[in-house]
C-alpha cells in the first residue's frame, strides 16, 4: 500500500509539471530562435495568461486508531491560469479519540500541514474533477501529556475529487484521499493507526 501510495503521489507531480509545461508558447519565430543566450530556468516557459486564488474549508471523515475521526481543516493558496494550484494548507483531529490501556482512556491529539499541490481540470465547466497532493508534517501525542508523550510525523496525502461551481466565487467538491504517516514515535500508537482513507467534502470561496 505504501509504494501504491507513493508511486500514485509520484505521478500526479509529474502530470502537474506536465500540464504547467505545456502553458508555454510554442513560438519558433528567427527571433526567439537568435535569444539562445537567455538563461533557462524552471519557471521560464510558462505564460501566466490568469492569476486568482482561493481558499477552501474542509471536513474528513477517516479512520484513526481503529475509531472513526473527523478533521477540520482548510487549505488556500495561487491558482495560476485556471489550473494549478500552489499553497499551504493543515488540519487537526476535531473529534475525541481515545487510545485504551489497561487502566485508563488517553485522549489523542494529532495535526498536520504542509505545501498543497493542485489541478483542476476544465474549471469553467459546472461539473468538472480535479487531484491534489498535499505534503508536510505534523505533531501527535496524548492531551495533558503532550509534551512528555508526543512525536512529530511526516505526512503525504494524495487526494482527488468531483466539484461543482455554485457560484461565480464559490465551489462544492466531493472526494477522497489517502493519509500516508511516518515517524509515529509514542506508546500505544503506530504508523498505520494514524494512516487511512479520508472521505472529504470541501467548499472553495475565492477567485477562480
Amino acid at each position: 500500500m505504501e509504494r501504491c501510495i507513493i508511486t500514485l503521489s509520484l505521478l500526479l507531480i509529474s502530470v502537474l509539471s506536465t500540464v504547467v509545461g505545456q502553458e508555454a508558447p510554442q513560438e519558433q519565430s528567427s527571433t526567439a530562435q537568435e535569444s539562445t543566450a537567455q538563461e533557462e530556468t524552471l519557471l521560464s516557459g510558462i505564460r501566466i495568461k490568469q492569476n486568482g486564488g482561493f481558499g477552501a474549508v474542509s471536513i474528513k471523515f477517516t479512520p484513526i486508531a481503529g475509531q472513526t475521526g473527523t478533521l477540520v481543516g482548510g487549505y488556500g493558496g495561487w491558482l495560476i491560469n485556471k489550473t494549478f494550484l500552489v499553497g499551504g494548507g493543515g488540519y487537526g483531529l476535531a473529534n475525541a479519540v481515545r487510545t485504551e490501556t489497561s487502566t485508563t482512556a488517553l485522549p489523542l491529539s494529532f495535526g498536520y500541514g504542509g505545501a498543497v499541490f493542485e489541478y483542476i481540470a476544465n474549471s469553467d465547466q459546472l461539473l468538472h474533477y480535479g487531484a491534489a497532493l498535499l505534503v508536510g508534517g505534523g505533531d501527535v501525542g496524548y492531551g495533558q501529556l503532550f509534551d512528555t508523550a508526543s512525536s512529530t510525523v511526516f505526512v503525504l496525502e494524495p487526494s482527488v475529487y468531483a466539484e461543482l461551481n455554485l457560484t461565480n466565487y464559490a465551489r462544492m467538491n466531493f472526494g477522497a484521499s489517502y493519509r500516508l504517516v511516518r515517524g509515529v514515535q509514542i506508546p500505544l500508537l503506530s504508523n498505520v493507526d494514524l494512516s487511512g482513507a479520508s472521505i472529504v467534502v470541501q467548499l472553495k470561496f475565492g477567485k477562480f
